[in-house]
């Protein structure tokens, strides 16, 4: 199962450094919308890539994490379609 997380901030790597402390670690893919912290997250862990959009991690995902504020959370999401299907 790929998670998927949109957004790149503090919750969201949180997240990611805990699940890769476990045994069990699938593919996490990430929104490249913090490019810095995802880069540095995908160096770090070898199950970890960095979409080329939002829209990507959403199409390449089987579940997905949504690490917004909520104040840009419509903006980000609006832009999103769920016509597409998954990888």
């Amino acid at each position: 199962m790929t998670l998927g997380f949109i957004g790149t901030g503090t919750i969201a790597v949180a997240l990611v450094e805990g699940l890769q402390s476990t045994p069990v670690n699938g593919p996490i893919l990430l929104s490249p919308r913090n490019e810095t912290t995802a880069a540095r997250l995908a160096a770090r862990f070898a199950n970890v890539q960095v979409a080329p959009s939002n829209q990507g991690v959403l199409d390449g995902s089987d579940t997905v994490v949504l690490a917004l504020r909520p104040q840009i959370a419509h903006s980000v999401l609006s832009e999103l379609s769920s016509a597409s299907s998954p990888q």
